[in-house]
């Protein structure tokens, strides 16, 4: 399972439909294993997934959301209020709330940051999408100061995926 979801994530940003696969793989044998903890992942997930259709697959991403959402209450932590933060910061992205979408990040990625470990992966995705859905807001001024802070951060600790998503992003 725990392949699956690492394979997926890796992927998601290349190839979303081999990402989106493997990730369907990851949900099936949570079930088939009875993992909560890991159900709440790969639902949450898949709720993100969903979001990239936008209006037309809002109903399924909402309820895949709301899904997730309860079993990781039941049996998660902060990763997986990490990944609903996320999964509804990509879900407001794709339906063009781009301030709820905003609000979503930079709370996911202070979970992420302040109460995980392991998740640079994760945090530098919310980055990207509070870059985004502050472009898209036409907060130029204050995405200007934070892709040079960010830059500059990631720089500093020597994370190349984050340096190189915040100069392309």
């Amino acid at each position: 399972i725990d392949a699956c979801v690492s394979g997926a994530m890796g992927l998601s940003v290349v190839d979303s439909l081999r990402s989106a696969d493997l990730m369907s793989e990851a949900l099936g044998r949570a079930i088939e294993h009875g993992d909560g903890r890991r159900l709440a992942v790969c639902t949450i997930w898949q709720a993100a997934f969903a979001a990239n259709e936008g209006g037309p697959g809002e109903t399924r991403t909402r309820a895949l959301l709301a899904r997730g959402t309860t079993i990781g209450e039941r049996h998660g932590g902060a990763y997986e209020r990490g990944c609903v933060r996320a999964a509804s910061a990509l879900t407001e992205f794709h339906l063009g709330n781009f301030q709820k979408a905003l609000e979503h990040t930079l709370v996911g990625e202070r979970i992420f940051l302040d109460e995980t470990r392991g998740t640079r992966k994760e945090s530098a995705t919310m980055q990207i999408f509070s870059l985004a859905s502050q472009a898209m807001l036409g907060e130029v001024a204050s995405l200007s100061r934070r892709v040079e802070l960010l830059e500059r951060d990631a720089t500093a600790r020597g994370d190349r995926y984050a340096t190189t998503n915040v100069r392309q992003g």
